[in-house]
């Protein structure tokens, strides 16, 4: 059986609003351009605008070259960001 990947709208938004998919999962198997996929939803993010009142503004789940180079590029935006992950950092660059 196929593996299916997420449908995607604008910014990479899936049907759940506020929930996107960059990386590999959304089809960029390639670092650069999982990479580009993670500055390009950070700047989106950031240019919201949104804060939360306390604790993390994004969560990223996942920290291989998307999540990270959108979690990075968002703390420079001034954003509280939490990255989770299953396995090692970076496991996907490995």
């Amino acid at each position: 059986m196929p593996t299916r990947r997420p449908e995607l709208g604008s910014h990479f938004e899936t049907n759940l609003a506020g929930v996107h998919v960059i990386g590999d999962l959304a089809g960029a198997p390639v670092v650069k351009l999982a990479m580009e996929q993670g500055f390009a939803l950070a700047e989106h993010i950031a240019g919201l605008g949104g804060r939360a009142t306390e604790g993390y503004d994004v969560i990223v789940a996942g920290a291989g070259a998307a999540g990270l180079n959108c979690a990075l590029t968002l703390q420079e935006r001034g954003l509280r960001v939490l990255v989770l992950e299953k396995a090692r950092v970076a496991n996907t660059i490995h």
